[in-house]
């Protein structure tokens, strides 16, 4: 079953109406496509056909034409000749292609018609289907930029994480930093008041050794 019922649902139809229903939009439009595009080959087939059509039943008319005036002159010379009789028989003839001409004539016009209203129904759907095909291109365009962002918006992601790991980073190495540098201030504090202590230590075991010695004298 196809999305239109030919050129008057095609041609009335709301796009976008039928698209706001849609559950997959880019596939109602391409089958939408699809059908316009078949519609219109089979409307050019039956077009090219009618007027084929056409041009036999034209053909015909002047044929149909040309035994009339036969069967009138025919008619016309039968009474210059006197006979009456044949006179009658032409113009019973002449009756019959005139009937034949008039049915030629309502199906010429009929076709005629016929072949307009096709044409315009041609141009019509061409038109919608130019729309339609417009739309798509449109409809595709919006899906490549929304996959665009999205893939703009993880990489944005990626990039604020990054920059929290880089800060992150720089935290930990001032604090390495830091701690070495306290570290380093506290080993050398350390040492000197090592060295103050080592100092005292020996004064005392002079001092002591001093003592020992007045004392032996």
């Amino acid at each position: 079953m196809g999305v239109f019922n030919r050129v008057k649902d095609i041609v009335t139809a709301n796009i976008n109406s039928l698209l706001d229903k849609a559950e997959d939009p880019s596939k109602m439009l391409r089958l939408m496509i699809q059908e316009m595009e078949d519609t219109i080959i089979d409307l050019k087939s039956s077009c090219a056909a009618q007027l084929a059509e056409k041009k036999t039943v034209e053909r015909q008319l002047g044929e149909v034409e040309s035994k009339t005036e036969q069967w009138n002159d025919r008619a016309a010379l039968a009474l210059e000749k006197g006979r009456e009789d044949l006179a009658k028989e032409a113009l019973v003839e002449k009756r019959n292609w005139t009937e034949k001409k008039a049915g030629l004539e309502r199906q010429f016009a009929t076709l005629t018609e016929s072949v307009d209203l096709s044409r315009e129904d041609i141009v019509k759907l061409e038109k919608k289907l130019i729309s339609v095909k417009a739309k798509y291109k449109e409809l595709v365009i919006r899906a490549k930029q929304a996959e665009d962002n999205k893939k703009i918006n993880s990489y944005e992601s990626f990039s604020k994480i990054d920059e929290m790991e880089r800060q992150v980073d720089k935290l930990e190495a001032k604090y390495d930093l830091e701690s070495s540098i306290k570290s380093s201030l506290e080993d050398e504090f350390s040492k000197l008041e090592g060295k103050d202590s080592i100092d005292s230590e020996l004064e005392e075991l002079k001092k002591k050794l001093k003592k020992g010695v007045k004392s032996d004298e």
